[in-house]
């Protein structure tokens, strides 16, 4: 199991309300802190929705965008392994020329 996402760590939103899901889904971001929920939960400044995932932290401060409010709910985002990581899997499939 990987370890839950931190500061730093390469992030892309997968899930989630639309609004953010039109701007920032599927595009990496790099986390530069996590921080608390304000004001009970998540606020998205495009609608005017209130209270969306009050219980969870949001990854804030992305490297190359502008995430109005308090950040993203962890929830809605999946980490990216490092290419590291990826070299440890094992691969079970023959490659014929």
């Amino acid at each position: 199991m990987s370890e839950p996402i931190g500061v730093g760590d390469l992030v892309m939103v997968v899930r989630g309300h639309s609004c953010v899901m039109e701007r920032l889904g599927g595009v990496p971001y790099r986390v530069k802190h996590i921080a608390p929920q304000r004001n009970g939960g998540w606020h998205c400044s495009r609608c005017g929705t209130w209270d969306i995932a009050p219980e969870e932290l949001v990854g804030a401060g992305f490297e190359g965008v502008h995430v109005a409010g308090n950040g993203i709910p962890l929830g809605w985002l999946k980490k990216i392994p490092p290419l590291s990581e990826l070299d440890d899997v094992k691969r079970d499939v023959e490659i014929t020329a």
